[in-house]
């Protein structure tokens, strides 16, 4: 993939045109967008297809296009995932360790009297639609976001219509319990 950068800083600065494999390049466009933008007064992109046509990006549309191509690859791993998986800045953290602990446990907490859409439950009720996911390490490999990614989806709680219908279905990450070292809440936005 062809391509090149307009970086302003005090001044337009175009980069050389450089080739890299198209992973490389998510790769590299993934640290501008998520790191390098907030150095820059104005970033522009342009990327030269094969059959001669120019494709140019500004600001917005770098995210975008990042942002696009993120989304595209999560749903080919996750195809048939009851939320959206929103807690990645790039596909190889998927990979990377995400705790040393064995075992860990995942706590979705979003059915509560605070939530809007369980506004009409009873709150006697709502503790039925919490869950608590416990998470081991396979083969005394460490745990990985893409390991506890796929036991959410496979997970019964996640698949049930109440919870599947809730607003609140972009998986945003984890926040470390206060209460356990090994308890992560997940934290969904809508």
């Amino acid at each position: 993939m062809k391509f090149q950068f307009c970086l302003n800083q005090g001044g337009i600065v175009w980069e050389d045109i450089r080739e890299l494999e198209p992973l490389e390049f998510i790769n590299e466009l993934g640290l501008i967008v998520n790191h390098d933008t907030l150095q820059y007064d104005y970033i522009k992109l342009k990327i030269y297809e094969d059959n001669g046509a120019i494709i140019e990006y500004n600001n917005e549309g770098i995210h975008d296009y990042y942002n696009d191509y993120i989304s595209e690859e999560l749903n080919k791993l996750y195809p048939n995932s009851p939320f959206c998986i929103s807690c990645i800045d790039f596909i190889e953290d998927l990979y990377k360790p995400f705790t040393d602990e064995k075992t860990i446990i995942i706590k979705d907490d979003r059915a509560s009297e605070y939530n809007y859409y369980y506004r009409e439950f009873k709150k006697e009720d709502l503790a039925q639609y919490n869950d608590y996911l416990v998470i081991h390490q396979k083969d005394k490999k460490k745990i990985t976001l893409n390991q506890i990614l796929i036991e959410m989806i496979n997970s019964k709680h996640y698949n049930k219509d109440t919870i599947r219908e809730d607003d609140h279905w972009f998986l945003e990450g984890f926040d470390k319990s206060k209460n356990s070292n090994i308890e992560y809440v997940s934290a969904f936005g809508s």
